[in-house]
């Protein structure tokens, strides 16, 4: 008879492990996409509510629940009830873009003014100077009356300047000499006094004539270099002599001596040590030395070289023929002019007449675009204003060509302005361009094309702004410029055509391009 056992059948311990692993391994290939699709849902936004400016310069505010706008001088966001992770995009308005400028212009200086003027690179520049004339010496009535001598007149010059970068130079204009006085109860009479230099930058210098003597006899016409035995009163100092002083003249026995008889006519000049200024097209010549009966009707010794210089041409649309001083001593040929001496009888001698200069500019420019706001995103896990105020940055206002019956001038571009949300987040505007920053890359350049305006980043499908006379890259026809598209977006910058009609109603604004108006600030908010 056999023994029952009581004996069970099961999972080994090795059979076991093997299906826990098993069950571990599809558990946790399992967890990644219980996870995605968990973080799916809770990401998803609920809605988008916007706020932007209208064609009339409102604000409005829509959403997917209420996609009808609501218009109003700024926006109202009320956070939907529950709603938490809102998300901010926003940005500012843009910066206006700088105006370009193109334009035959000429300034005139007269006796006594000393200006700093701008010289843009790559443009053309014509520069006339001409040095103040010596006034006459002084007569009496000694042995029947004297006659004293006439002053110099000024040297003039004339040249082209194209800089090949920005570069400021000062233009001093010579005062002219007074004649000298007679008097016959000191049996005495005085001499002239000298023509001042006019000069540009230290660099190019139109000479002033000296003074003629005043005399108490009659005598002969002497030369201006002084011939004679030294007298100490009649020396100048060397450095005088070094300097080119008109007055002033190396003798052949190598002493320096001062001209006292005959105005000596002023002289050309040119200091450039360094070798770096570049003229183009020089022309000059040097004043006239005088007699002892010169009048200032024959003083006039090629005073003026090029006549187009004399004359301003303002030329948008109406020439300008410039002032009654202008007229009068340019066109009369009287600029730099030496006096006549004094005529016996207690005759003072007459003065000279002043120095002159002008500089007619051919000026080429575009403007740089305004910069774009930077588009700000922030997340936001609540927000805890039950009513958030929502005001939109301006974009900021182009240059603009300002024309006038005989001017041209230019608008400054403006900034973008801040966009504010509620207290959460403010984000400031763009920053301006510059009119007239860009100039031609040659001198020959007949056309210059302004900085394109740069998008924000936010609605990025859509191009950049481009200023007055370029429209996608191609020259325009007029000098308006379209506001830029882009929300925050900078404007373009102006563009400008060198014009070779001078003074022609032909010169006018479509050759100047105006800088373009920033995009407006917007903002969307999603949750």
């Amino acid at each position: 008879m056999k023994k029952e056992t009581n004996k069970k059948y099961a999972f080994s311990l090795a059979e076991a492990l093997i299906t826990l692993l098993i069950v571990c391994i599809i558990t946790l290939a399992s967890i990644p996409v219980l996870t995605k699709k968990k973080r799916k849902m809770s990401d998803a936004p609920h809605g988008q509510w916007t706020c932007e400016y209208n064609e009339a310069g409102k604000h409005i505010s829509y959403s997917q629940d209420a996609p009808t706008p609501v218009e109003g001088d700024y926006c109202e966001f009320v956070p939907p009830a529950r709603a938490t992770n809102f998300t901010i995009q926003a940005v500012g308005g843009g910066g206006g873009g700088g105006a370009g400028y193109s334009e035959l212009k000429l300034d005139t200086f007269y006796p006594g003014d000393n200006r700093t003027v701008e010289f843009l690179a790559n443009n053309i520049y014509e520069i006339l100077l001409i040095g103040g004339g010596g006034g006459g010496g002084g007569g009496n009535d000694e042995r029947g009356g004297t006659r004293g001598y006439g002053g110099g007149s000024g040297a003039s010059v004339y040249f082209k300047l194209i800089p090949e970068y920005n570069i400021s130079y000062a233009i001093k204009v010579g005062t002219a000499g007074g004649g000298g006085g007679g008097d016959d109860g000191k049996h005495s009479a005085a001499s002239g006094g000298d023509g001042g230099t006019t000069s540009f930058g230290n660099i190019v210098f139109a000479g002033g004539g000296s003074g003629g003597e005043g005399v108490q006899y009659d005598r002969g016409p002497r030369p201006c270099l002084y011939n004679a035995p030294p007298i100490s009163s009649l020396r100048c100092t060397p450095k005088h002599c070094n300097e080119g002083k008109i007055n002033c003249e190396w003798g052949p026995d190598g002493i320096c001596y001062r001209n006292t008889r005959n105005g000596c006519g002023g002289k050309y000049q040119f200091l450039d040590p360094a070798g770096s200024f570049k003229m183009e097209g020089l022309d000059y010549r040097n004043g006239k030395n005088s007699n002892q009966q010169v009048l200032y009707t024959q003083s006039n010794y090629m005073a003026l070289l090029v006549t187009n210089l004399l004359r301003a041409t303002y030329s948008f649309p109406k020439e300008s023929a410039g002032d009654a001083y202008n007229n009068t001593a340019i066109q009369q040929n009287y600029a730099g002019a030496g006096g006549y001496g004094g005529q016996g009888k207690n005759g003072a001698g007459v003065g000279g007449y002043g120095g002159y200069a002008a500089v007619k500019a051919d000026i080429l420019t575009a403007g740089s675009a305004g910069r774009p706001s930077e588009m700000v995103i922030f997340p936001v896990v609540t927000i805890d204003e039950k009513v958030v105020k929502v005001t939109l940055g301006k974009g900021g206002k182009g240059g603009k060509n300002i024309f006038t019956e005989y001017s041209h001038t230019l608008t400054e571009p403006t900034a973008g302005t801040a966009t504010t949300v509620g207290n959460i987040i403010t984000i400031p505007g763009g920053q301006a361009g510059e009119n007239r920053k860009l100039y031609p890359s040659s001198k020959t350049a007949s056309y210059i094309a302004g900085e394109d305006g740069a998008i924000s980043g936010l609605d990025s499908d859509l191009g950049p702004s481009y200023g007055g006379r370029r429209q996608k890259g191609s020259s325009a026809t007029t000098s308006n410029a379209e506001p830029a598209l882009v929300p925050g977006g900078g404007g373009g910058g102006g563009g400008a055509k060198r014009s070779t009609d001078y003074g022609s109603t032909a010169y006018s604004d479509v050759f100047s391009g105006d800088g373009a108006d920033g995009g407006n600030g917007k903002v969307i908010i999603k949750w």
